[in-house]
This record gives C-alpha cells, structure tokens and sequence, in this order.
C-alpha cells in the first residue's frame, strides 16, 4: 500500500502553488514560455509591485533633498524618492542573491553616479571600498547585500557613494571633494540634522 507522508504533500502543495502563481518561473515554463522569459515576465511583475512601495527614510531625505536641490540647479535629472533607479538583475546574478533588482537611493543618469545612505538599523558596518576589486566568485563564498548591491551598480557603470550614519561627516566629505561641490552644498551637508 502506497503511503503520502506530510512532506510529500506539502512539497505537491507547493508544486500546484508555484504552476498557478504568476510571480513563479513554474507558471509561465508550464505555458511554454522558456527560462529567460519567465524569469523576465516574474521580474517585471515584481518590479510593478515594488515601485509602489516607499523605500526613503527621512533621516535619508534631509541630505538627498540638498543634493536634489543642486544637481536641480544644474539642470541634471536626479532620481529618488518615489522614483528611484531601478538595477533589474540577470539570472545569474538573482542565483547569487535571491534578488531580482534593486533599486538605489539617490542617482544622477547624467554623472552615472548613484548615492546610497545607510542607516545602521538596516546596514553593515563593511568596507565599501573593496567591492572594486570584488568579483561574482567573492559574492558566491560570502554574501552581503550591501556590498552585492553596490557592486552590481559598479559593474552597470555607476561610480558608487555611500553615506553611512555612522560616519555621515566624513563620507560628506568625500562626496564634496569627489564631486567637487560648491563649499554652499558642503555646509548645507554638514549642517543638516
């Protein structure tokens, strides 16, 4: 007599699951649709969910709202808050992160620079600046996301600063040398609160 254990019959619960669920690969290969595609189809739908949600602080917003405001001046389109740039990842790169975009804090297109703020309830104490040197192998062997995620900007061609709470003073130094901002910004920076 053939016998069904409990797991056998959540591992079928989630087959029908996934074969009936337009955010699965399952569904769309079922249709005949090929990996690529679905991957795609599930990635798009996704990323219409996403752009619905508020990714900002406002701790974030006091320095990306002075930032806003110059690079507005200089007529450079800059993209944050609820219209955030928005990295879509290939198939290899989701295996290695379980992620199938990302989107970013703070972009100027025209500079391809991107600006992330960290708060330290969400973020890692890492060194950013090794994700230069940093390929997909180091990623496989140790994992992290904020490093996984500015290197994926890096590697799109973003030149990649980093605003951490922690360190705010300093890193808004080096946003202003990097950038060369006007000395109004840098105060504009320092003094925020």
């Amino acid at each position: 007599m053939w016998h069904i254990t409990k797991k056998e019959g959540y591992e079928e619960y989630v087959k029908k699951c996934k074969l009936n669920s337009v955010l699965c690969i399952e569904y769309y290969i079922s249709r005949g649709y090929s990996i690529e595609d679905a991957f795609a189809m599930v990635t798009k739908i996704q990323v219409e969910r996403n752009s619905l949600v508020s990714r900002y602080s406002k701790e974030s917003l006091k320095y990306l709202d002075v930032l806003s405001e110059y690079f507005t001046s200089l007529d450079k389109q800059t993209l944050y808050k609820n219209k955030e740039c928005l990295i879509r990842l290939t198939e290899n790169e989701y295996n290695i992160s379980t992620n199938r975009f990302y989107f970013y804090d703070f972009t100027i297109p025209d500079l391809n620079v991107i600006i992330e703020y960290h708060g330290t309830y969400y973020h890692d104490d890492v060194d950013y600046d090794k994700t230069i040197t940093m390929g997909e192998s180091d990623f496989i062997l140790n994992f992290n996301k904020d490093l996984y995620k500015k290197w994926i900007a890096e590697q799109r061609g973003y030149q990649v600063f980093i605003l951490r709470a922690w360190e705010i003073k300093s890193d808004i130094i080096n946003l202003y040398k990097q950038l060369q901002l006007p000395d109004s910004v840098l105060c504009k920076l320092l003094l925020t609160k």
